[in-house]
């Protein structure tokens, strides 16, 4: 059985609280209909780089032949660089129409062997948490930034209306590409996670007109009434160790 030696930054803070004990519960649209996706942090072990990597090649092509849908892989940078996020559908709540994979018997023992550490999560995405996301779909990015955000008790509901009414549209005029959901399995109910697509480190020290905007400071500064614990982290999207099936 694997032990868990060290957890990263995102898995210190999206596991805060207990398993959807007392988990508030939304009001969403009616054609509001989320989504489940699992997000993965292994911590690999110093000298097993290599490895970890052909096997999550391995996994990436077992996947891809079986028409699953996606998988994503993300490098954490501006921290501890043998830290991953891996976004898939695997076993995800909701999911039961998932191809099944032709891997060896062996791969978990030898993915295992790897790693310092492996935490799986479940986030549940909104469709009203999106911006622009003919380009999340398509777009082979270098960056990714995650932004993790805790609610105050009481606050979910209207922290998910703030990100839906207000946010998320300024973000879409802005032309931010960004997917939102709310932890579901492995931590806090209160805990929300943004994914949003960087193209470079140029477009990321670019200033946008709209958020430096007077509206959009009071706007944000509104949702940060609202926030207990916030964490900003930054991967670099790996295409060779990942998939999207068109």
């Amino acid at each position: 059985m694997l032990i868990r030696k060290e957890i990263t930054a995102l898995a210190r803070l999206l596991t805060i609280g207990l398993l959807l004990v007392n988990a508030p519960t939304l009001t969403l649209a009616q054609d509001a209909e989320p989504a489940w996706v699992n997000f993965r942090i292994h911590t690999v072990e110093r000298g097993q780089s290599a490895a970890w990597e052909g096997l999550m090649k391995e996994r990436r092509d077992a996947e891809e032949a079986a028409g699953r849908p996606f998988r994503r892989v993300f490098q954490r940078i501006r921290g501890p660089e043998n830290a991953y996020l891996i976004l898939h559908l695997d076993g995800a709540v909701g999911q039961t129409d998932i191809a099944e994979v032709d891997l060896s018997s062996t791969w978990g023992d030898r993915i295992d062997n790897t790693l310092e550490s492996s935490v799986l999560l479940t986030v549940q995405m909104f469709p009203e948490l999106t911006a622009n996301l003919d380009r999340w779909l398509t777009q082979d990015t270098d960056l990714v930034q995650v932004r993790i955000r805790t609610n105050a008790p009481g606050r979910t509901q209207d922290y998910h209306d703030w990100q839906a009414n207000e946010l998320f549209p300024a973000l879409a005029e802005a032309g931010v590409t960004i997917r939102g959901g709310r932890l579901y399995l492995g931590g806090s109910a209160r805990t929300w996670v943004r994914l949003s697509i960087v193209e470079d480190w140029a477009s990321l020290r670019a200033t946008n007109p709209t958020f430096e905007s007077r509206e959009f400071q009071q706007m944000i500064a509104a949702g940060d009434e609202m926030i207990v614990a916030t964490e900003d982290l930054m991967y670099q999207y790996r295409a060779d160790l990942s998939f999207v099936n068109e």
